[in-house]
């Protein structure tokens, strides 16, 4: 019964051992192409920013989200570092790194606002030091661990200053990018309060 005993914690301790020695990280480049963006207005009144529910938003709450529409594919795969035939036969892998590579990267943003937001502000005027967000937008390179990627598919842009008056207001995001492609898209109408 012992040598039964001990010949099962053998085989277990050299399964064991040999999944440990096999493991690899399998390394994959994911090239990702832009396909376009939504400018959303979104009330961080809450605990987090929600989609606009009403007409009004209060200034203090109001955040401009970009939501970027982008598609992700397979350019190719590297190969595994540290291959040993136990993986195959028993399914066992330690992990997979993604490199993103964009296709063309984002170099600057402008917020437009169609209508007057203060004295300084008229209709027309460039509002994007009005509000504050990521610092870069340059998405190319960015590595994530088991599709938990590091760059954002989603901007929030927070407003900072208040208009000097209740009233409508529409923004237009703008995207310039390093292939020299620029895309706009304006937020629906919203009323920021005071």
């Amino acid at each position: 019964m012992k040598k039964t005993l001990a010949t099962a914690v053998l085989l277990v301790v050299i399964h064991v051992l040999g999944m440990l020695a096999g493991c690899c990280t399998e390394h994959y480049t994911l090239c990702v192409k832009f396909n376009g963006f939504n400018a959303l207005n979104l009330d961080n009144t809450g605990a987090v920013p929600v989609f606009q529910t009403s007409d009004t938003i209060p200034a203090a709450a109001y955040t401009l989200r970009l939501s970027m529409d982008v598609e992700e594919d397979f350019c190719h795969e590297n190969n595994s570092v540290n291959w040993s035939p136990l993986n195959s036969a028993l399914a066992t892998s330690c992990g997979e790194k993604y490199t993103l590579v964009l296709e063309d990267s984002i170099v600057a943003l402008s917020i437009t606002g169609l209508s007057d937001f203060d004295a300084e502000h008229p209709a027309g005027s460039d509002l994007t030091g009005l509000f504050i967000g990521p610092e870069t937008y340059k998405l190319n390179g960015q590595t994530g661990d088991n599709f938990e990627y590091s760059y954002i598919d989603d901007y929030h842009f927070f407003l900072v200053k208040k208009p000097d008056a209740v009233r409508q207001h529409q923004f237009i995001a703008t995207l310039t990018f390093s292939s020299g492609a620029v895309v706009s898209d304006t937020t629906n109408t919203v009323i920021l309060g005071l």
